[in-house]
C-alpha cells in the first residue's frame, strides 16, 4: 500500500472485501451487510483503486480472489481487526450511540446523563450506515424511525414520536398568510436534504407531503442543523423533526408553518445489542428516552 492509499482507505470497504472473500458473491455479501450490491461493487472498486491491483476474478458462477487480492487479504483483515479491537478496548467504559444527527443533538445530552458513569460515543449516521454495520461491533446502540432489520443479537422497540413541520423565518410566514395550503408553498424555494454515499451525492427524503418535482430546489444541506441554518439565513423553506429546530423556535429565528391537515409524526424506535449493553444501562436509556417523550 503506499501512503496516499493507506490514508484514503475506509475501514468499512476492508469490511466489505472480507465479506466478498467469505461469500464468493456480491450478491450475498451485499445481503449479509444489509447493503446494496451497488454500495459493494463501489467498494471493492475503490479498494482495487487505492491497492493499484485487482483483487476478485470471477470463477464459474462465483468470485475468488487474485494472487496480488491474496497477499493483500492478511493486511486488510489486519486493519479491521486493528479497528474492532479499538472499539474493544473501550467497550467496558463507553457506550457507542449511532443515529441521525439531528437525533444525536436533541438525544445525546439525556442519554450521557443516564448512561454515567460511562462515556458516550455519539455516532451521527444513516440507517442505510447503522444496518450495514450493527453486526461489526461499531455501536452498541441505535436511534432510528424504523424496526430495522439487525442481527438476532439486537432488539428493537418503538420508544416514542417525533414530530415533523415546515419552518422558515417570520417574514417569509407572514408573507404567506395564516394556515397557508400547498400551492401556496409550491412557489417558494425548499432547503433540499442531500447526502453522500459510494463517493456520490445523493437526494436525501425530509418527509414533506409536497413531492420534490413540485418543489423549487433551493439551498442544500447534509444536516437538519445545516438546513435550519440556512432557512433562518435565507428566508427559504426547510422540513425537518420539531425536536431539532426547538432552538430556533425559541429565539425567534424560525417559526413553523401551520398547513391544514399536515400531522407529520414519525415513531423512535430504540435498537440495542443485547450481547454488549448491560440491562442496567438499557433500564437507564429507556428511563431518559420516556422522560424526553414527555
Amino acid at each position: 500500500m503506499s501512503g496516499e492509499s493507506l490514508l484514503d482507505l475506509r475501514v468499512a470497504d476492508a469490511v466489505t472485501l472480507l465479506a466478498v472473500h467469505r461469500h464468493g458473491s456480491v450478491t450475498t455479501a451485499a445481503r449479509d451487510l444489509r447493503v446494496t450490491a451497488s454500495q459493494v461493487s463501489k467498494a471493492v472498486t475503490r479498494l482495487e483503486r487505492h491497492l493499484g491491483v485487482r483483487l476478485f476474478v470471477r470463477r464459474g458462477r462465483g468470485l475468488i480472489l487474485t494472487e496480488a487480492g491474496m497477499r493483500a487479504l492478511p493486511r486488510l483483515q489486519s486493519i479491521v481487526d486493528s479497528a474492532r479491537a479499538l472499539f474493544d478496548g473501550e467497550r467496558a467504559a463507553r457506550l457507542s450511540i449511532a443515529a441521525p444527527s439531528y437525533i444525536c443533538q436533541a438525544y445525546l445530552p439525556a442519554l450521557a446523563i443516564a448512561a454515567a458513569p460511562l462515556m458516550i460515543r455519539g455516532l451521527e449516521a444513516l440507517p442505510s450506515f447503522i444496518r450495514a454495520y450493527a453486526g461489526e461491533g461499531l455501536f452498541d446502540i441505535a436511534l432510528t424511525h424504523a424496526r430495522e432489520p439487525l442481527p438476532p443479537s439486537w432488539s428493537s422497540e418503538e420508544v416514542g414520536r417525533v414530530r415533523h413541520g415546515l419552518f422558515t423565518t417570520r417574514a417569509t410566514a407572514e408573507a404567506l398568510g395564516r394556515a397557508p395550503t400547498p400551492d401556496d408553498l409550491r412557489p417558494l424555494p425548499f432547503v433540499t436534504p442531500v447526502y453522500v454515499a459510494g463517493g456520490e451525492i445523493l437526494m436525501g427524503e425530509d418527509r414533506c407531503p409536497i413531492p420534490r418535482a413540485d418543489r423549487v430546489t433551493g439551498h442544500e444541506a447534509s444536516t437538519i442543523a445545516a438546513g435550519l441554518e440556512l432557512a433562518a439565513t435565507t428566508g427559504q423553506i426547510v422540513c425537518g423533526p420539531r425536536v431539532a429546530a426547538r432552538r430556533h423556535l425559541e429565539s425567534g429565528r424560525l417559526v413553523e408553518l401551520q398547513v391544514a391537515g399536515w400531522d407529520l409524526i414519525d415513531p423512535l424506535f430504540l435498537h440495542v445489542n443485547g450481547d454488549e449493553v448491560t440491562r442496567r444501562t438499557k433500564a437507564q436509556i429507556d428511563r431518559a428516552l420516556a422522560d424526553l417523550a414527555h
